[in-house]
C-alpha cells in the first residue's frame, strides 16, 4: 500500500458525513472537468452533478494536506451492478456485482496521492461481499487519466473497445491542425495499452474502465 506524504492525513466520509466544506472543495476540483464533460458530449449540469455526490451509497476518500485542507479525493459505491437495469446484458455475460468509481481528483500532483487513493478502493472492494472488479468511465479526450489508471492495474472495459477504436478512427480523419496534442509526457511514461496517446480536445465519447479485484 503506498503510503501519504509525511503530514498528510487520511479519512472515510459517506455522503451523509462529509463535512459541507469538503463536499464543496470535491465539487470545485470535479467542476475544473466541465469544459471536458461539455466537449466530449457528455454535457454538464451542475444541479445534477451536486445530486450525484450526495446519492444515499457513495462513500467519500479524502487526503488532507497539513491543516486539514483537502488535497485529493475518491467518491464510489462499494457494491454496485455491472449493468443498469435499462441496459441488455450481453450473450454469455452475468450481472456481476462491482465497486464504481465516480471521481478521483487531486489539487496537487506527483505525490501520489492518486495511486494511494485506488489502491485504498481497490482494498475496500476485496472485503467487500460478492464484488468481482472495479470499474469506472473515463472521457476519450482524458488520455492522461487513461494513462494512470492503466499503470494502475485498470483495463478498457472488455464491452466498450469499441468505443476506443471508434475515438482512435476519429483522430485519424481529423485535419492535422485539429490534432492538439492533450498528453504531455515522455515516451516512456505512456502504457504500451494507451491507444490515444494524442487526442485533442476537441475528441467526442468516453467508455468504461476495469479492474479485477
Amino acid at each position: 500500500m503506498p503510503e501519504l506524504p509525511p503530514n498528510f492525513t487520511f479519512k472515510e466520509w459517506t455522503s451523509d458525513t462529509i463535512p459541507k466544506t469538503d463536499l464543496e472543495a470535491c465539487y470545485k476540483l470535479v467542476r475544473r472537468l466541465k469544459p471536458m464533460y461539455e466537449s466530449s458530449g457528455y454535457g454538464w449540469n451542475t444541479a445534477q452533478k451536486r445530486q450525484e455526490m450526495v446519492k444515499d451509497d457513495l462513500l467519500y476518500f479524502i487526503v488532507y494536506e497539513p491543516k486539514d485542507k483537502l488535497a485529493a479525493f475518491l467518491s464510489f459505491t462499494p457494491s454496485d451492478q455491472e449493468f443498469l437495469d435499462d441496459e441488455e446484458i450481453p450473450s454469455g455475460q452475468k450481472n456481476s456485482t462491482v465497486t464504481y468509481i465516480y471521481e478521483l481528483h487531486s489539487k496537487v500532483t506527483g505525490l501520489g496521492l492518486g495511486q494511494f487513493l485506488v489502491e485504498r478502493a481497490k482494498e475496500r472492494a476485496r472485503k467487500t461481499i460478492g464484488v468481482e472488479k472495479i470499474m469506472l468511465t473515463v472521457f476519450a479526450v482524458n488520455t492522461r487519466a487513461q494513462n494512470f489508471y492503466m499503470w494502475n492495474g485498470f483495463s478498457i472495459y472488455t464491452n466498450d473497445t469499441h468505443k476506443v477504436e471508434e475515438a482512435r478512427q476519429e483522430i485519424v480523419h481529423m485535419e492535422p491542425r485539429t490534432r492538439r496534442q492533450q498528453l504531455e509526457l515522455p515516451k516512456h511514461n505512456w502504457h504500451p495499452d494507451l491507444i490515444l496517446k494524442n487526442a485533442p480536445s476537441n475528441l467526442r465519447g468516453w467508455f468504461q474502465m476495469s479492474c479485477e479485484v
